[in-house]
C-alpha cells in the first residue's frame, strides 16, 4: 500500500523485508483502516488490532545500517539514531526489523513482550480494553495481532487522580521514560496495559507518577497544574520541579513506603533533587521492560551523572527563572 492508497481499506496485511519485498499476506477477518503513527488498525466493526501493521515513516537503532539514512540524533542511550529506509515511506505492513533495538517487536508487529497485555487485562482495572475479541496468528515467530473492543466512558482529571491512586495502592508500575499521557483514555484508563508490570518497590511509583506528570506537562501546562493540586494540594510551574512533584504525590498515596527511602521532601536542595534521581533511576526505564540483563548498564551509566545533576540543580535553585529550560 503506497501513500496514494491510505485512505483505502484493506483485509490483507503485507509482511515486507527491508527492500520492499513481499515475504507473505496475512489476512484478517475484516477490512481495516491504519491508523498513522501507530502499529493498530480499525476495523469497519470498530474492533482495532494491534499489531496490524504500520504505516511506515521511520524507527531507531544504535547502528546505521546499509539503506539507511539518518534523521536526527535521538540523545537516548539504548536508541541512539533516528533512521528511515527511503525505498519503504509510505508503504503499510509488518516490516522484517525492529522498531527499536531494545523490544524484539519488529516494525508494525507485536512480538513476545506484547504478550503481557493478556496478563496485565485481567488484572488492571483501569485497562481501557473492553474485551480482547481474538489473537490472531502471523506465522511470523513470536508475533500475533491483538484483536479489542475499547470501553465507552467520559471522565476528567479526577478520574487520573484516581487512577494515579490506584496504580500506586495496588502496585501497578510503568517506565518512567514513558509518554504515559498520551496512552490515557478518557482521562481514565490505560489503553496499552501490555508496558506495565507489578512492583511495590518506590522507585516504581515514582517512575510511574513521574511517567504521567512529565509527559502531561509537555502536552498541555494547565492540566498539567491542575493535577498537580488535585494530586498534591500545590502546584509549581517550573518543569525541573516535575520529578519533585512526582514524589509528593507518591509520599501522599503511599506515606509509610516513601518514609523507607528516608528523603526529606520539605527541604528543596540541589542534593534533595539528586537523591530523587538516583531513586527513579532504579525503576524501569523502557529499555529494562525486556531484556532486562542486556540493557542494564543504561542504568549504572545514568546513575552516574546524578552528582552533574546537582551541580546543575545547584544553579537551578539559585535562579529559578534564568535556569528553566538549561
Amino acid at each position: 500500500m503506497n501513500s496514494s492508497e491510505l485512505t483505502r481499506t484493506a483485509n490483507i496485511i503485507p509482511f515486507m523485508e527491508k527492500t520492499g519485498e513481499v515475504i507473505k499476506e496475512i489476512k484478517l477477518p475484516e477490512k481495516v483502516m491504519p491508523i498513522l503513527s501507530k502499529r493498530t488498525a480499525i476495523g469497519t466493526s470498530g474492533t482495532y488490532y494491534k499489531g496490524a501493521g504500520t504505516i511506515y515513516t521511520c524507527h531507531f537503532s544504535n547502528a546505521i545500517e546499509s539503506g539507511e539514512t539518518l534523521l536526527a540524533k535521538t540523545g537516548i542511550l539504548y536508541e541512539e539514531n533516528k533512521v528511515t529506509r527511503l525505498n519503504l515511506c509510505g508503504k503499510y505492513g509488518i516490516f522484517n526489523f525492529r522498531h527499536q533495538p531494545m523490544f524484539s517487536d519488529l516494525e508494525g508487529g507485536c512480538g513476545p513482550k506484547e504478550k503481557n497485555l493478556l496478563v496485565m487485562q485481567k488484572k488492571f482495572e483501569y485497562s481501557a480494553i473492553q474485551e480482547i475479541v481474538d489473537v490472531i496468528s502471523t506465522d511470523i515467530p513470536e508475533h500475533s495481532i491483538y484483536a479489542y473492543s475499547l470501553k465507552e466512558a467520559t471522565g476528567s482529571l479526577k478520574d487520573t487522580a484516581e487512577l494515579m491512586k490506584y496504580a500506586l495502592e495496588n502496585n501497578f508500575c510503568t517506565a518512567w521514560d514513558k509518554n504515559l499521557w498520551a496512552d490515557i483514555y478518557r482521562y481514565r484508563y490505560v489503553r496499552d496495559v501490555g508496558d506495565w508490570y507489578c512492583s511495590d518497590s518506590v522507585a516504581a511509583k515514582l517512575g510511574t507518577v513521574y511517567a504521567l506528570l512529565h509527559s502531561l506537562y509537555e502536552t498541555d501546562l494547565y492540566q498539567y497544574l491542575e493535577l498537580l493540586h488535585l494530586l498534591t494540594g500545590d502546584y509549581n510551574v517550573e518543569k525541573h520541579f516535575v520529578l519533585y512533584y512526582s514524589a509528593k504525590t507518591v509520599k501522599k498515596i503511599c506515606p509509610k513506603r516513601w518514609e523507607e527511602t528516608e528523603i526529606d521532601l520539605e527541604n528543596i536542595t540541589p542534593q534533595l533533587f539528586g537523591q530523587l534521581l538516583s531513586l527513579i533511576l532504579q525503576s524501569k526505564a523502557c529499555c529494562h521492560l525486556e531484556n532486562e540483563q542486556e540493557w542494564s548498564w543504561t542504568r549504572e551509566k545514568q546513575l552516574e551523572m546524578a552528582k552533574e545533576y546537582e551541580k546543575k540543580m545547584d544553579r537551578i535553585l539559585k535562579s529559578p527563572r534564568k535556569g528553566e529550560g538549561e
